[in-house]
């Protein structure tokens, strides 16, 4: 049987990218389907190849960071000097993502295209391969005094990066602490976070492509846990409910050590801010948690996504008006 990359494109000098890049489930399949004929063309077979763009017409944050990381890692692992040449979108908006992201850049291109939307032009992606803070808490200082001058109240910088640090701490002490799938790591071990304002609101998201939450919580969290969280999250994929066994734990650990802070941090930036939104992925599970001002606790929303996206994303959506504390 052919392989998942070959059924969706043959990987070949022109690897076809989807028309909407983004990780909702009606849209993510085609998404890991083009990352991997990217992973088979240049990683598996060592060859390089071009991205062709020219039909993308819609570009979100969380798939955005995703891609932008698995072109890195690709790039990272090949035996090439230029394994992978972009056609960017022929639309201006995702074309204008694509240069202000620096997409371009990661591949040794250039774009002749100056982002001057909005929407578009407080878009930042940066990298690192510590959890020293220094590069993502400066950026995330930099976007949020800018998202501050759209706000009647003040995005307190300091509470958004306690949370994004910690899940870079997640990162670098879980996520690759084992073989991961069948490609290796980024060399460097590293995590990627992007940043935007737009509408109104403040977006984070942090990615990694390590092991995800399943494997980790097999050695960070007791058994006699593990086993009442697999009763009371009966009928969830085995990523969805280690999200939410990792949530769980680090409730229940509060004050007493630090395993399963990191888990509990994210979720705390939305309290701190009084409203907003968290979605945490990993590998074919989601969880979605919305806070509506005025609420003690967030609805929580599980999801199975349809293909296995072998990565970890968090992202925090925060309003920068009403709920805005």
């Amino acid at each position: 049987m052919a392989s998942p990359a070959h059924r969706y494109v043959r990987p070949s000098d022109f690897i076809v990218a989807p028309r909407i890049i983004g990780l909702h489930p009606s849209t993510c399949r085609d998404l890991i389907k083009f990352i991997r004929a990217i992973q088979q063309r240049v990683i598996l077979e060592g060859e390089a190849t071009t991205l062709d763009f020219s039909g993308t017409q819609k570009i979100y944050g969380p798939g955005a960071l995703l891609l932008y990381a698995e072109l890195d890692r690709a790039i990272a692992l090949s035996g090439h000097h230029k394994p992978i040449t972009i056609k960017a979108p022929q639309l201006s908006t995702p074309r204008q993502v694509m240069k202000q992201l620096e997409f371009p850049a990661l591949c040794g291109d250039t774009l002749d295209v100056v982002p001057d939307r909005d929407d578009v032009v407080y878009w930042r992606c940066t990298r690192g391969a510590d959890q020293s803070g220094e590069v993502p808490g400066t950026l995330i200082s930099r976007v949020a005094d800018r998202a501050n001058e759209f706000a009647a109240s003040s995005l307190r910088a300091e509470d958004v990066w306690r949370g994004v640090s910690e899940a870079i701490i997640n990162t670098t002490e879980h996520a690759y602490s084992e073989e991961t799938d069948r490609f290796s790591p980024h060399p460097s071990n590293r995590w990627w976070l992007l940043t935007n304002v737009k509408d109104g609101s403040f977006t984070a998201a942090v990615c990694d492509t390590g092991i995800g939450y399943k494997r980790t919580t097999l050695r960070t969290i007791p058994a006699e846990f593990r086993a009442l969280a697999r009763l009371i999250f009966k009928g969830e994929n085995a990523d969805t409910s280690a999200i939410r066994l990792a949530m769980e734990y680090g409730k229940s650990r509060t004050g007493l050590d630090e395993r399963g802070k990191g888990s509990r941090d994210a979720l705390s930036v939305l309290k701190r801010h009084g409203s907003g939104e968290l979605a945490m992925i990993s590998n074919k599970g989601q969880v979605y948690y919305k806070l509506e001002p005025g609420q003690e606790e967030p609805v929580v929303t599980t999801t199975n996504l349809p293909i296995d996206i072998r990565a970890t994303l968090v992202w925090w959506h925060l309003p920068l008006s009403e709920g805005s504390q």
